[in-house]
């Protein structure tokens, strides 16, 4: 059976590597802006494969405090 293409979830998923992306070019605030966006797209779309890629990308910039991280960190709590 052929799979539907799901807009969303391309978008999130593209979303969440180019965060990730960001994040090693050291562009921590853009990083966590296009991982924000990327789970809100991921919430209302639902994408489990989109999902595990931003608990990697949070894990990864558990390190800094800064509110952009704090921000995101809130955001996905309440997106659970």
């Amino acid at each position: 059976m052929r799979r539907r293409w799901n807009g969303t979830r391309t978008t999130a998923g593209r979303a969440g590597i180019r965060a990730t992306v960001e994040l090693h070019d050291c562009n921590l605030d853009h990083a966590c802006q296009l991982a924000s966006d990327a789970a809100y797209q991921l919430h209302q779309g639902g994408y489990a494969t989109g999902a595990g890629r931003l608990r990697d990308f949070r894990a990864a910039i558990e390190p800094w405090s800064t509110t952009p991280v704090r921000v995101l960190g809130e955001q996905l709590a309440a997106l659970n």
